[in-house]
């Protein structure tokens, strides 16, 4: 176990320690008055009647921070950025499932990242979609896909992370994210190719669950 996987994993547990313990009626406590108690989150939906996260899901970006994450926020509602690349992919993962969210990783973050790697978070069943972060620069190509290539124009306008090694007789890769599972099979229709998932991805995606192709007709 090297040192940057102890690191994640102890920030993971001292912001999954901490949110639990804030709750909602330390008034002092800072993540605590971000989320609010458990009374006034009541009389915010019987005013409103528009929230629909849980009490956790308001915690998570304040104990994260707590934590030593860093966040940025999004221009989606009820979604934010934690910077950090596939290293903290388990930390992610587990902390998002215990406060109920959702996330998407992508190689070169957003405008809001500044082009660093970064993880998008955001409540579960929220209407919130990577491919609507806008991207400070375009993904980086092989120079044998200089020439325009369908398939990888579709797969940049989604906002997906791919790693192309068609060009080496291997398999062009698409990090799993929402945007591009809700587009699969309209894009196997139109370029005629079959994408198969791997929940273990491959060294080109550092072992992150992704989609490659297999059987394409693409040039």
């Amino acid at each position: 176990v090297n040192e940057a996987t102890l690191k994640s994993t102890k920030a993971r547990e001292s912001a999954i320690e901490f949110a639990l313990q804030s709750g909602f009626s330390n008034e002092h406590n800072a993540a605590a008055e971000d989320c609010g108690d458990e009374e006034k989150m009541r009389e915010h939906t019987d005013k409103h009647g528009s929230r629909t996260e849980g009490a956790n899901s308001g915690c998570l970006r304040p104990a994260l921070e707590r934590s030593g994450y860093k966040c940025v926020p999004s221009k989606q509602a009820d979604a934010f950025w934690v910077l950090g690349d596939l290293s903290i992919q388990s930390s992610i993962k587990e902390m998002a499932s215990s406060f109920d969210y959702d996330f998407d990783y992508r190689a070169d973050g957003s405008d809001a990242t500044n082009g660093d790697p970064g993880w998008l978070l955001y409540p579960r069943g929220s209407h919130v979609d990577i491919s609507d972060e806008r991207r400070q620069a375009a993904v980086k190509e092989s120079s044998q896909n200089a020439q325009r290539d369908p398939l990888l124009d579709a797969l940049k306008s989604l906002g997906a992370t791919f790693i192309d090694k068609r060009g080496k007789q291997g398999a062009l890769w698409v990090i799993d994210c929402t945007a591009f599972r809700n587009k699969k099979k309209a894009l196997e229709k139109q370029h005629g190719v079959r994408f198969v998932y791997s929940e273990r991805g491959s060294r080109s995606t550092h072992f992150q669950s992704a989609w490659y192709t297999k059987g394409t007709t693409s040039k």
